[in-house]
């Protein structure tokens, strides 16, 4: 039988580097499982740094998925622990995406934390990390969390 936990955080890091993320010029350090430095002075604003997924076409990428299924219609928290300074430089952008590989919607913001629901007909979803005029950040991990949840219940 099968025992599905509940209500446990899972730290998402950076992971291994794929050929979507941004390379061109860029410096990426990892220095811990949980600490990755990202350098590149001469980034356009807007550019996809990172991007995590729900759902990969392994034959393709190589890739398998990174992020946790969601429940539609449940209310969650995604949570960044990353430095950066100047502060608010880099962009956290969440998109749901149908059957089809079609937005269903879109959130960003250049805040730590952002809250959402997952859309009714969504299928699969992304996690970006994109440029705002930054030049250096430090990434360590990343919490999707129910927004009932509670943050005691961080696992390693």
């Amino acid at each position: 039988m099968i025992e599905i936990r509940q209500n446990k955080i899972n730290r998402l890091y950076w992971g291994p580097i794929s050929s979507v993320d941004y390379l061109w010029g860029s410096e990426i350090q990892g220095l811990a499982k949980d600490k990755v430095r990202f350098k590149n002075p001469l980034m356009p604003s807007g550019q996809l740094i990172k991007k995590w997924q729900s759902i990969t076409n392994y034959g393709k990428d190589r890739m398998a998925p990174s992020l946790p299924l969601l429940k539609r219609g449940e209310s969650y928290s995604l949570d960044i622990c990353m430095s950066s300074d100047p502060s608010h430089n880099v962009m956290v952008e969440i998109v749901f995406q149908d059957r089809f590989g079609v937005t269903v919607k879109r959130q960003v913001t250049t805040d730590r934390t952002l809250s959402f629901v997952y859309p009714e007909h969504a299928y699969s979803y992304q996690v970006r990390l994109l440029s705002a005029g930054m030049q250096e950040f430090t990434f360590h991990y990343f919490t999707i969390t129910p927004s009932s949840s509670k943050k005691d219940d961080v696992l390693n």
